[in-house]
Parts: structure tokens; C-alpha cells; sequence
């Protein structure tokens, strides 16, 4: 539906976050850039925050407990979070919960913009992703926006 409402020149989609873009625009998902402010739930994006902040021992395993409620569910995390594995931990965990989780769906995605060509379009002319990103100003999306588009 996406490709077809770009081929035919309709309103652009763009109501995708900039990471999002990266991935389809790239095809590769260890190229996006995330950073915990990306993450949707507060409780996951404090806690990661604790962590990139500590700077003591006591301080990064205090916020590591703040954690322990999910990271042992998250592959590829370390076990024992250390000074040095706690930049792994961060990004790996932020990756997780910004992409990895909706990986699937954002496949389908791409997928579906296949049609008409429109996804090597976009690969082959980077500057296009304009008409995927969401724009600079912040303007609601609501679910009538989207169900419009």
C-alpha cells in the first residue's frame, strides 16, 4: 500500500522514526544507530540510563538491579556486568528494544516495499528517505493520520 501511494505521488508516509528509516534505507540492522532515548517504556529507558551513567561500582550494580526484571530474557546480553562489558550491555539491550522486538514487522514492511521498486529506489538514493522520516517538527500522530495514509 506504502509503495503504491509513493508511485502514484500521494501525500509521503512520513511518519517513521529516523532509526527505523536507517534500517530499511541500509538493509542492515548492526548499521542504525539507537541510543536509550529511543526507547519507548520509561522504566527500560531509566534503567539503561542508570546503567551508561554509573561511574562507581556500587552505582552501576545498584542500577544493574534496576534491570534484573528483564535483561537475563534478552540474548547476547552479559551475565555479569562489568565497567568493561557495561557499553555491550547498553547498546545490545538498546538495539534489542528499539529494533530486535519488531524486527518481523519492520521485515514486512520492507517487504512490501519491494513493489514497484520502490525499495532499491530508496537504497540507491538515500536522500529519498524524506519521504519516510518523520519531519523535524514534532506534529501528533494520531490514528486517524495513519489510517488516512
Amino acid at each position: 500500500m506504502i509503495s503504491t501511494l509513493i508511485v502514484q505521488g500521494g501525500e509521503p508516509p512520513a511518519f517513521l522514526a529516523p532509526h527505523v528509516v536507517d534500517y530499511i534505507v541500509t538493509g542492515d540492522i548492526l548499521q542504525v544507530h539507537v541510543t536509550p532515548d529511543e526507547i519507548a517504556n520509561t522504566q527500560l529507558r531509566d534503567g539503561l540510563k542508570k546503567v551508561k551513567q554509573a561511574d562507581t561500582e556500587d552505582a552501576l550494580e545498584e542500577a544493574v538491579k534496576c534491570c534484573d526484571s528483564w535483561r537475563f530474557d534478552v540474548e547476547g546480553l552479559p551475565n555479569l556486568v562489568t565497567f568493561d562489558t557495561k557499553q555491550a550491555f547498553v547498546e545490545n539491550a538498546t538495539l534489542y528494544f528499539v529494533l530486535l522486538q519488531r524486527q518481523s514487522c519492520l521485515d514486512q514492511f520492507i517487504d512490501g516495499l519491494t513493489y514497484y521498486e520502490v525499495l532499491p529506489l530508496l537504497r540507491e538514493n538515500p536522500s529519498m528517505r524524506i519521504i519516510l522520516d518523520m519531519p523535524a517538527e514534532k506534529n501528533n500522530v494520531s490514528a486517524e493520520v495513519v489510517a488516512g495514509v
